[in-house]
């Protein structure tokens, strides 16, 4: 298969326990999304009122993409 599909993957379990790093890491991600070279496929957004749908939904696996919460 010749698809045009590029996966990126991040992990940082160890790394956020270390304030220095973790602020490395969400400037980086800043960046990276302010300039456009990543663009996350986000599936809904809920307002934080609705935190409670929001987990369901989550916990039913039917979401494509990312779940936001807006603050």
């Amino acid at each position: 298969m010749n698809w045009p599909i590029r996966v990126i993957g991040y992990a940082s379990h160890d790394s956020t326990m270390d304030l220095a790093v973790r602020e490395r890491i969400v400037a980086f991600l800043d960046s990276v999304l302010r300039a456009g070279r990543i663009n996350p496929t986000i599936d809904r957004v809920f307002d934080l009122d609705d935190i409670v749908e929001a987990h369901r939904y989550l916990e039913s696996n039917d979401q494509f993409g990312k779940i936001v919460v807006r603050l």
